[in-house]
């Protein structure tokens, strides 16, 4: 008997089956290469990677570079220190922190208006910490100014790193720097910590701030400072985790909230460095009854101060010298 040929007819629909299910069951589509679908998928991955090591690579940079970010300070010059220091009649001032380490000031004694017989006193004394790009040499015209309209003797003190000893600047070596500052004013003028106002600029400030909270200052006057450190890179850079990673912090807002002095804070609106917004939280972080925020219109941060600065500057002072107060008859 032949064969029946069904046999061969089953077969071929089992093989037909097995082929429709693989293709339900194949990812890719009718007429795509067959890897096309697992190399995109490979292409993402390795897309991903390369981001992530580019992100975290910038991030590793910013924070090996952050002290020079913060702190450029100007290449020390012999001749440039001594000449601007003796033209504007600065006394240098060598002082020594308490953890040993060596520091510079410069004295600005005021120059008298009058002649000495009708000379008279305010018995007025300030500190000045200038900003992070400058030096003493760089600033000494402002702080002879200060003392001279102001009258009042002005100790202007360098920050490690800025000036001849090379040291290496850190915030708390500034932070040293500031009280060894204070302590040889008050020692060598007879005063008390409460006699000094503390002025300070841009990152002078946060020093400036330090201080106030630490020894509860005569008053505080800040220029184009910001509530903190991170608050202004974190505006620079809003892709990174900067409040997290940054080891330089001058924390002034939360400072600011124990510090009862007099207040007089200047700020310009076109500041695109450190923005006002900065500036008036921490000024609204102030729990003083007496302060003051002036805003110098069409000034950016690094601008010369205008007239309006040194005259409300001066009727600040005036209103916290002493009234002298008749004595009762007998």
């Amino acid at each position: 008997m032949r064969p029946l040929i069904v046999d061969g007819t089953a077969i071929e629909m089992r093989r037909a089956y097995i082929s429709v299910w693989d293709s339900m069951n194949d990812p890719t589509t009718p007429g795509d290469p067959p890897a096309k679908r697992p190399r995109a998928k490979s292409l993402l991955r390795r897309l991903a990677r390369i981001l992530a090591l580019v992100y975290l690579g910038t991030l590793g940079v910013l924070m090996m570079l952050e002290n020079r970010l913060i702190y450029p300070a100007p290449a020390f010059n012999e001749g440039v220190w001594s000449g601007t220091r003796k033209q504007t009649g600065a006394q240098e001032i060598e002082l020594v922190t308490e953890r040993g380490a060596p520091a510079t000031a410069w004295l600005f004694p005021p120059a008298p208006t009058a002649p000495p017989a009708e000379q008279t006193t305010t018995g007025r004394f300030g500190m000045y910490f200038h900003g992070n790009g400058e030096n003493l040499a760089y600033t000494a015209s402002f702080a002879r100014r200060l003392a001279d309209e102001m009258q009042m003797t002005v100790l202007a003190v360098e920050y490690p790193g800025y000036d001849q000893h090379g040291t290496k600047v850190s915030e708390a070596g500034i932070y040293q720097n500031a009280k060894a500052g204070l302590d040889w004013l008050c020692e060598q003028q007879q005063i008390e910590p409460t006699d000094v106002v503390l002025l300070g600029r841009s990152l002078g400030g946060g020093v400036a701030m330090s201080l106030a909270q630490a020894s509860n200052s005569r008053a505080i006057v800040l220029l184009s400072t910001f509530s903190s450190l991170p608050d202004v890179a974190a505006e620079k850079y809003p892709l990174f985790p900067i409040r997290l990673v940054m080891r330089n912090r001058f924390p002034s807002r939360k400072r600011m909230q124990t510090c009862t002095q007099p207040l007089l804070q200047f700020h310009g609106d076109e500041d695109s460095f450190v923005p006002i917004t900065s500036a008036k939280r921490l000024f609204e972080s102030s729990p003083a009854p007496q302060k003051r925020f002036v805003t110098l219109e069409g000034r950016g941060h690094n601008d010369s101060c205008p007239e309006l600065f040194w005259s409300e500057l001066k009727l600040f002072l005036e209103q916290l010298d002493p009234v002298d107060t008749p004595e009762p008859a007998n």
